[in-house]
């Protein structure tokens, strides 16, 4: 297996496979994109809003603030779709998500992060896309 961004050069993957995973990469990155735009680069689950104040706090949660974060649109096209797709996967593949499409830094420093060994990484990488893959229309 040669360490890359797609990870299809394992034996005995399809073609189809291939483009599914291709497909699932690209709207995996706008919705990375979006993220960061959005929330910046840090990974912090669950996002934190008014809602989940109330669901935490109790009623009266907004009240006093000075600043409340609205959200029109979070996600739009591509990255909504990928979003959608995610809430439907186990939460294993959800954080994966996170570090591999937001945090933008090399796989190998990732992994390295993570205490895990490189190769590791991609398994898991391949792991949710075919996750992935069984959630979305691809």
């Amino acid at each position: 297996m040669v360490a890359g961004g797609d990870c299809d050069s394992e034996v005995g993957v399809t073609q189809d496979d291939r483009q599914r995973r291709v497909v699932i990469e690209s709207k995996g990155r706008t919705w990375g994109w979006q993220w960061r735009r959005n929330f910046g680069s840090r990974v912090s689950v669950p996002i934190s809003s008014l809602l989940g104040r109330i669901q935490e706090e109790g009623p009266g949660a907004g009240l006093g603030t000075e600043y409340e974060r609205t959200y029109k649109e979070v996600f739009l096209g591509d990255g909504l779709e990928f979003a959608t797709a995610l809430k439907h996967v186990h939460e294993r593949h959800q954080s994966f998500a996170l570090i591999h499409y937001v945090i933008p830094q090399p796989a190998k420093v990732k992994a390295a992060e993570m205490g895990i060994h490189e190769q590791t990484y991609w398994q898991r990488r391949r792991a949710m896309c075919d996750a992935l893959k069984d959630v979305m229309a691809v």
